[in-house]
């Protein structure tokens, strides 16, 4: 149990670069997570590292299924009663698809891994689907979008591909003033794409990372 200890003080504890002395995201993520956190949910954490970040989820939310994607096979060590990990390369369309069939729902997304915008790109396409209605999912260190050597296959950094959802959520407000503009917006768009930005409640930008809710 965590004794009442706030997220970010728990991330201290293990470490995380996620916590106050670095990245910052802690305090935001407690704000939107608190409704999570004594509820049986499962969390996703794509890239585990050392797992600073797993030990941190595991103590936050006592009750959650914690689960990592990462390509090293040393992160296997990490797993636990509560700790699953799956290894294999997030920009894997098998590894996705197998995924999605033994995990079709999660509350909570994390994109912590190698920063390429392909890889973000991929890894949200694929999986923001299986965020479970008023779940969250999370992409972290989008300061890499300013760094052409993170493009991977991509041309587009990926904080502009996300900058583009929020079209559609702007459009659909208001279907009877804008119905034209959301007819060509639909038009010259993915209809996959299409099929995403139908599912986001709002996109909150903080410093370095985004947090995507899925529509209730």
């Amino acid at each position: 149990m965590n004794n009442g200890k706030s997220l970010d003080e728990i991330g201290i504890k293990y470490r995380t670069d996620k916590n106050s002395r670095c990245h910052n995201y802690l305090a935001t993520y407690e704000f939107f997570f608190n409704p999570f956190k004594e509820k049986d949910i499962v969390l996703l954490e794509i890239g585990g590292f050392r797992g600073a970040s797993l030990k941190m989820w595991e103590e936050f939310f006592p009750k959650a299924k914690i689960i990592c994607i990462d390509i090293d096979p040393n992160v296997k060590n990490l797993e636990n009663d509560r700790i699953s990990v799956e290894i294999g390369d997030i920009s894997s369309k098998h590894l996705l698809d197998s995924f999605k069939i033994k995990y079709p729902k999660i509350n909570i997304i994390i994109d912590d891994a190698s920063h390429r915008w392909d890889h973000q790109r991929i890894a949200f396409e694929e999986l923001f689907q299986i965020v479970s209605p008023g779940g969250y999912y999370i992409v972290e260190d989008l300061h890499t979008s300013y760094m052409p050597y993170f493009s991977g296959q991509d041309r587009q950094p990926f904080i502009e591909y996300l900058k583009n959802r929020i079209d559609y959520n702007n459009l659909i407000r208001d279907y009877g003033t804008f119905q034209e503009a959301i007819l060509n917006y639909e038009n010259s768009t993915n209809p996959e794409i299409i099929k995403i930005e139908k599912q986001i409640d709002f996109m909150t930008f903080i410093s370095k990372a985004c947090i995507i809710k899925k529509r209730s």
